[in-house]
């Protein structure tokens, strides 16, 4: 199946007084049509700047300094002209932000920013309006009270589910949801993510979730990349990750749910804060905070493995000395 999604090596860096950080480090990863990846990280991790990468939109005074992202005709998206770019956002590729609800124009009813969006890309607008009263339609929301509503007359959910439709309006094929549901309460969040995977399967689009939490994607996703100090340091299938974390990074991510039935104490937060990105030590980022570093950790970058379960991690305790996954890891994750 051809990829609507290819990006290799991508690097985007930050000047600081103390030298340049690296916020993004050669993060690769390929999306197919009608599959969803999430993209996983604390804050701070990277993984919206990645996000921004996808627009070639990174906020001064960053910039990308090296890869490339393809999209299905081939071409390198970050070489185009921005008259060339203009055109293929949200034709081709669109975004939901963190608390998109708030990206919404409080000045005009929502029928009048479909309107706008159908003279920015010479859409008709009478076409746009019905396809805009269909896509509510799927998310369950009443279309002519949303169609003739300001925003503040909608609910936090209701917002969301607007500005999923408006992203979803042009028929791109590809849709990035950067922290979809933040804002949402627990119930809310629910609801907008299953509405989502079923548009999802019945346009057949591509959809990548950001989101520091693992917890509320694992049900929507096909496949899960998970991002430390700008770094991926772990990919693979939502459920192998899930079940078998092989990173300790990924493991305290997954540990640190509490859950919605029984017992907390066995629910166990990382330890210590996320690294400085200035102040990386040469070998694995996560060194300073992992409960099964080794000394070599430090000094040696990890290789990447992938594992029989058809996942990859870059970690030294997930290979062993003859190459083979090391069954010591799988016991040092049951004891810790």
């Amino acid at each position: 199946m051809e990829n609507v999604l290819d990006v290799q090596n991508l690097s985007i860096e930050f000047p600081t007084e103390t030298g340049v950080v690296r916020a993004v480090k050669n993060v690769s990863f390929q999306i197919k049509k009608g599959e969803s990846l999430g993209i996983v990280g604390e804050s701070g991790s990277g993984k919206s700047t990645v996000a921004f990468g996808l627009f070639n939109s990174v906020p001064d005074p960053g910039r990308i300094s090296s890869g490339s992202v393809r999209f299905l005709d081939g071409r390198n998206f970050l070489k185009v002209n921005t008259e060339e770019r203009r055109r293929f956002y949200w034709e081709h590729i669109s975004m939901v932000f963190q608390a998109s609800q708030n990206t919404l124009n409080p000045l005009l009813r929502i029928r009048r920013q479909v309107d706008d969006i159908a003279e920015a890309h010479q859409f008709n607008k009478k076409k746009l309006r019905q396809k805009a009263q269909s896509l509510f339609e799927m998310m369950y929301l009443d279309t002519d009270r949303v169609m003739n509503a300001y925003p503040h007359e909608l609910s936090g959910g209701m917002k969301q589910r607007v500005s999923i439709g408006l992203a979803l309006l042009l028929d791109p094929e590809i849709v990035v949801l950067d922290e979809p549901t933040t804002a949402l309460d627990v119930i809310s969040q629910g609801s907008v993510l299953k509405i989502l995977n079923g548009i999802r399967k019945e346009l057949n689009i591509s959809l990548l979730f950001i989101t520091h939490d693992i917890s509320v994607i694992s049900e929507v996703v096909d496949s899960v990349m998970v991002m430390y100090a700008g770094q991926v340091i772990e990919r693979g299938p939502v459920n192998q990750v899930m079940s078998s974390p092989t990173h300790p990074y990924t493991l305290g991510l997954i540990r640190s749910i509490p859950p919605l039935v029984g017992d907390v104490k066995n629910t166990k937060g990382i330890s210590g804060s996320a690294v400085q990105l200035d102040l990386l030590p040469k070998g694995c980022p996560f060194y300073s905070r992992c409960d099964m570093r080794m000394t070599k950790c430090s000094e040696i970058p990890p290789p990447w493995v992938t594992l029989d379960n058809n996942v990859s991690v870059a970690c030294h305790l997930a290979k062993n000395e003859g190459g083979d996954k090391n069954d010591r890891t799988q016991e040092h994750f049951k004891t810790i």
